[in-house]
């Protein structure tokens, strides 16, 4: 029976740290890193911001960062 893990997704910007508390049960960390460059391009299309600075943070169940992804 498969099974899910707990994975949230901060975002991290010129020393400023957004911090997601609900975060997303996904299968796998190969399915938190899709997830992650989902938001990215969600996030890019629905704004106008410049985000050359801009990480997303894919940390899981512990807080312990599995991925840094640029955006």
């Amino acid at each position: 029976m498969p099974t899910e893990a707990h994975y949230f997704f901060a975002v991290q910007a010129a020393g400023r740290w957004c911090d997601d508390e609900a975060g997303a049960w996904l299968p796998d960390d190969q399915s938190a890193l899709a997830h992650a460059k989902t938001m990215i391009e969600e996030l890019k299309d629905d704004s106008e911001t410049d985000y050359s600075d801009w990480l997303m943070v894919v940390q899981d169940a512990d807080r312990q960062t599995i991925v840094s992804i640029p955006f």
